[in-house]
Order: C-alpha cells, then sequence, then structure tokens
C-alpha cells in the first residue's frame, strides 16, 4: 500500500517506512445484490470499549485464546529491524536487523520464510523462521516496495516500486520480471489458485489492475475508483477494494469482472481485513477520518467503532488473519501490534512496539 495523506511533520517521519499481509479465510453467504450498501456509520451507535491487556494479561472482558499462529514477524521503520513476537505470551522476543525503512512482510506458503520489503534502500530481506535471522537479500530494481504477496507456488513474489510491479524470483539466479507501468502499488492480492494477481495503485488513474500471474501480463483495468488504497481476497475469490477517497469498501465478485456490493464506511479507509465468513471488515482509516479502526457488516448495517486504538497511531495500515478468528494489526506511528477478535469484533490485547509498526507476517 501507498503512504497515506499525512501531515507535512508525520509524512516526513513515515517516509521510508506497508503490506498486507492478509491470509484471508472462506467467504459465504454473499447475495449478490447490488446497491450502496447500509447508511453511513454514526459516532453514537455501537461503540465499543474495553480495557487493553498488557503482555500475557488478558483484558478484562475477553481471554485471548490459543491461535494456530506462533510467532508473528513485525517491521519496524523507525528502528530499521524486524520483532519476533511471541503469540502465546503476547511478548517481544526477538529482534532482527533488516534494511532500511522495512515496511510490508510476507511469509512463504510452508513457513519457512519470511520476507521484508526495505522502503529506502530497494532491497527484500529474506529471514529464516527457524533461525531468527536474515539468511538472504534479494535485489530489487526499484525502490519503495509498498507491497509483497507470495506466490502458492513459494517461488516467486511480487512487490510494487518505482521501476514498476515487480515479480522476484526467491532462487536468485533466475530472471524476474518487471511491468513498468505498474509501480509503485498500493496493495497487492492473489487469488486462490495464484492465477490472479490484483494490483490497487493510484499511478493508473486509481484503479484496479488485473494481471495474468503466470505470463505476467495485464489482462484488464477496473476503472471507476477514487483511491484504492488495499485489496484483498477470499478463499472463494471475490475480491475487496479499500477506495480510500470515495470512502467505500467495494466487493467484487472472482476476476473483478461484476461489482457485488459497495458499502460506505465512515471515512478514508486504508488497510483492510475480510471476516473468514465474510460477514464484516476490519478497516483501518486514515488520520483524516473521524475514527481509527471500524468494524464493518458487509451486508448487513452495523459500523462499530472500535475505540480502543489510540488516535494519535493515525492508520491501521495492514492486518494478518491466523484462519481462527483472530486478526493481528500493527499501529504504525503509535507503535504496538493489536490482537483483535472476529467473533466479538473486540480488541483483544495490546503488545507493547516502541517503533513505527507496519507490516505483519504470521507463522505456524
Amino acid at each position: 500500500m501507498r503512504q497515506p495523506r499525512l501531515g507535512p511533520v508525520i509524512a516526513a517521519l513515515a517516509v521510508g517506512l506497508v503490506a498486507a499481509c492478509e491470509g484471508p479465510g472462506a467467504l459465504g453467504g454473499v447475495d449478490g445484490t447490488h446497491g450502496q450498501g447500509p447508511p453511513p456509520w454514526s459516532a453514537g451507535a455501537g461503540s465499543l470499549e474495553r480495557p487493553i491487556a498488557r503482555p500475557g494479561e488478558p483484558d478484562a472482558g475477553f481471554a485471548v485464546p490459543p491461535s494456530p499462529a506462533r510467532l508473528a514477524f513485525v517491521s519496524d521503520g523507525a528502528h530499521d529491524r524486524v520483532l519476533v513476537v511471541d503469540l502465546v505470551g503476547l511478548r517481544v522476543q526477538d529482534t532482527i536487523a533488516v534494511g532500511q525503512g522495512p515496511r510490508p512482510v510476507a511469509v512463504s506458503p510452508d513457513g519457512d520464510l519470511v520476507f521484508v520489503g526495505n522502503n529506502t534502500d530497494g532491497t527484500i530481506s529474506v529471514i529464516g523462521t527457524q533461525a531468527e535471522r536474515v539468511i538472504d537479500t534479494l535485489p530489487l530494481r526499484g525502490i519503495h516496495p509498498n507491497a509483497i504477496v507470495v506466490h502458492p507456488d513459494g517461488d516467486r513474489l511480487f512487490t510494487g516500486t518505482t521501476a514498476g510491479l515487480e515479480e522476484v524470483p526467491i532462487d536468485p539466479s533466475r530472471r524476474g520480471r518487471v511491468l513498468p507501468d505498474l509501480g509503485p502499488t498500493a496493495g497487492l492480492a492473489l487469488s486462490p489458485d495464484g492465477e490472479l494477481l490484483y494490483v490497487a495503485t493510484d499511478f493508473l488513474g486509481a484503479a484496479l489492475a488485473v494481471i495474468d500471474a503466470r505470463a505476467f501480463v495485464r489482462l484488464r483495468t477496473v476503472a471507476g475508483f477514487a483511491g484504492a488504497a488495499s485489496v484483498v481476497t477470499d478463499d472463494v475469490g471475490r475480491v475487496y477494494v479499500a477506495d480510500e477517497r470515495r470512502p467505500r469498501i467495494a466487493v467484487l465478485g472472482p476476476g473483478a469482472s461484476t461489482m457485488l456490493r459497495e458499502v460506505p464506511v465512515v471515512g478514508a479507509p486504508f488497510g483492510l481485513s475480510v471476516s473468514a465468513d465474510g460477514a464484516f471488515a476490519f478497516v483501518g482509516h486514515e488520520l483524516t477520518a473521524p475514527v481509527r479502526l471500524e468494524a464493518v457488516d458487509l451486508f448487513g448495517e452495523a459500523r462499530e467503532h472500535v475505540q480502543a486504538i489510540p488516535p494519535e497511531g493515525g492508520v491501521i495500515p495492514t492486518f494478518a488473519r491466523d484462519g481462527a478468528g483472530t486478526v493481528y494489526a500493527p499501529g504504525f506511528m503509535a507503535g504496538d501490534l493489536y490482537v483483535l477478535d472476529e467473533e466479538s469484533r473486540q480488541l483483544r490485547a495490546r503488545v507493547p512496539i516502541d517503533g513505527v509498526t507496519w507490516g505483519v507476517g504470521l507463522v505456524r
């Protein structure tokens, strides 16, 4: 994802620091209806307030259930490092030095490798999850890798840089490819079978590009977006786009060929996570919005502001789902890693991190 529209001072601090590490679950119950969706959220309705747990201490309202994810790898652009978070004890257990300005984080399908896009020096640090150290560095043709996705085959990844949309083989002896008119990107997502790559970008007039991921050619461009900030797919192949300047969540059919639903949100959607059953989304908003984190019914009426997210943190830029109902979200300028529950739509815990956290990847 690209850099949000921050004020001059915050923007200066944030330069050189996004990934969308999203492991979407199956979506069910889509009714295929069209329309403008439910009315805008009201600040007085459905607000959630809970005490926040410190490391290892569940909050007063909820216990933190076991997660199939064992570790979270969280990028910290303020200190050029990745923090390894123990998700059982909810504590930072290790730090790993990486390149300059780390942002997006992605994990290989087998969980053995973590890829970290270094925004300033135009490289990808490859971390071995067993050793918890950098084992390789992949050079890029451009700088500012703002999003990374790994192909299900595990042999290559995709990222958008100033050189364009780059296909990067994980084996450095292989030669990658680049589409020069598609970068830097705001968000990337693959179809479940790995055949299609969806590219959210403002460099096509705020559009969504559909790429043949194997042939690495653009198939078509979906217009009509005011600011495509992030894109997510589900196990059925449906596509969800956070349209930052409209503002709305657009729900499209597989292949992004049909608009199924347009759901208005409170303002400036940036980060996006869709629940396992597709009933709602966690939406992270920019500084210009009156809320920071919103739980939004995609096919209902509810709007809920998760008030425990500190407003000074700005956007929630990325999310990572563990596939069992827990979502992890970095807090950007506020630091920290937030632990969210999909069923209750509550903030369950917070892991304190001193830094500028942006990308997060989960390892089982």
